[in-house]
Protein backbone atom coordinates (compact mmCIF):
# COMPACT_ATOMS: atom_id res chain seq x y z
CA UNK A 1 0.00 0.00 0.00
CA UNK A 2 3.02 2.18 1.08
CA UNK A 3 4.43 1.88 -2.44
CA UNK A 4 1.43 2.73 -4.19
CA UNK A 5 1.17 5.47 -2.48
CA UNK A 6 4.85 6.93 -2.96
CA UNK A 7 4.09 5.68 -6.83
CA UNK A 8 1.00 8.38 -7.17
CA UNK A 9 2.34 10.74 -5.36
CA UNK A 10 5.61 10.46 -8.09
CA UNK A 11 3.11 10.30 -11.18
CA UNK A 12 1.29 13.06 -9.88
CA UNK A 13 4.10 15.16 -9.63
CA UNK A 14 5.77 14.09 -12.89
CA UNK A 15 2.17 14.81 -14.42
CA UNK A 16 2.78 18.25 -13.00
CA UNK A 17 -0.28 17.84 -10.91
CA UNK A 18 0.87 20.82 -8.01
CA UNK A 19 -2.25 22.27 -7.00
CA UNK A 20 -2.42 21.17 -3.34
CA UNK A 21 1.70 22.25 -3.16
CA UNK A 22 2.78 25.15 -1.42
CA UNK A 23 4.57 27.84 -3.06
CA UNK A 24 7.54 27.60 -1.16
CA UNK A 25 7.15 23.41 -2.05
CA UNK A 26 7.01 24.78 -5.90
CA UNK A 27 10.25 27.04 -5.11
CA UNK A 28 11.74 24.13 -3.99
CA UNK A 29 11.08 21.56 -6.46
CA UNK A 30 11.91 24.36 -9.96
CA UNK A 31 15.62 24.94 -7.97
CA UNK A 32 16.17 20.81 -7.55
CA UNK A 33 14.52 20.21 -11.19
CA UNK A 34 16.68 23.00 -12.79
CA UNK A 35 19.91 22.43 -11.29
CA UNK A 36 19.35 18.58 -11.81
CA UNK A 37 18.83 19.46 -15.69
CA UNK A 38 21.69 22.21 -16.03
CA UNK A 39 23.93 19.63 -14.19
CA UNK A 40 24.69 22.78 -11.18
CA UNK A 41 25.51 20.96 -7.89
CA UNK A 42 24.92 22.75 -4.82
CA UNK A 43 28.67 23.76 -4.69
CA UNK A 44 28.82 25.71 -8.07
CA UNK A 45 25.49 27.13 -6.93
CA UNK A 46 26.50 28.31 -3.79
CA UNK A 47 29.69 29.78 -5.92
CA UNK A 48 27.45 31.78 -8.01
CA UNK A 49 25.73 33.12 -5.22
CA UNK A 50 28.59 33.64 -3.00
CA UNK A 51 26.47 31.73 0.03
CA UNK A 52 27.70 29.15 2.09
CA UNK A 53 27.15 25.67 0.46
CA UNK A 54 25.50 24.57 3.22
CA UNK A 55 23.11 27.37 3.42
CA UNK A 56 21.92 27.02 -0.09
CA UNK A 57 21.70 23.16 0.67
CA UNK A 58 19.25 23.97 3.83
CA UNK A 59 16.95 26.74 1.79
CA UNK A 60 16.26 24.22 -1.14
CA UNK A 61 15.94 21.22 0.97
CA UNK A 62 13.11 23.47 2.86
CA UNK A 63 15.30 23.56 6.66
CA UNK A 64 15.73 27.49 6.36
CA UNK A 65 12.94 29.94 4.86
CA UNK A 66 13.22 31.15 1.16
CA UNK A 67 12.62 34.97 1.43
CA UNK A 68 11.23 37.16 -1.38
CA UNK A 69 15.12 38.97 -1.36
CA UNK A 70 16.83 34.98 -1.64
CA UNK A 71 14.26 34.61 -4.34
CA UNK A 72 15.13 37.10 -6.71
CA UNK A 73 18.69 36.32 -6.03
CA UNK A 74 18.07 32.60 -6.92
CA UNK A 75 16.25 34.16 -10.19
CA UNK A 76 19.08 35.93 -11.27
CA UNK A 77 21.75 33.33 -10.63
CA UNK A 78 20.07 31.04 -13.14
CA UNK A 79 18.83 33.67 -15.06
CA UNK A 80 15.13 33.48 -14.72
CA UNK A 81 12.67 35.46 -13.10
CA UNK A 82 11.54 34.97 -9.94
CA UNK A 83 8.13 34.50 -11.66
CA UNK A 84 9.30 31.26 -13.13
CA UNK A 85 10.95 29.60 -10.33
CA UNK A 86 6.89 29.90 -8.15
CA UNK A 87 5.46 28.60 -11.91
CA UNK A 88 3.87 25.45 -11.54
CA UNK A 89 4.41 24.84 -15.67
CA UNK A 90 8.02 25.07 -14.69
CA UNK A 91 8.97 21.87 -14.25
CA UNK A 92 6.96 21.06 -17.67
CA UNK A 93 8.96 24.19 -19.45
CA UNK A 94 11.91 22.32 -18.14
CA UNK A 95 11.74 18.55 -19.80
Amino acid sequence: MVLFLVVTLLQQREDGNMKNLSSVKIIRINLEKILKDRDISYYDFSKILRMDCSNVHKHIKGNRSISLNLLDKFGKALDMSPKDLLSRGCLNDQR
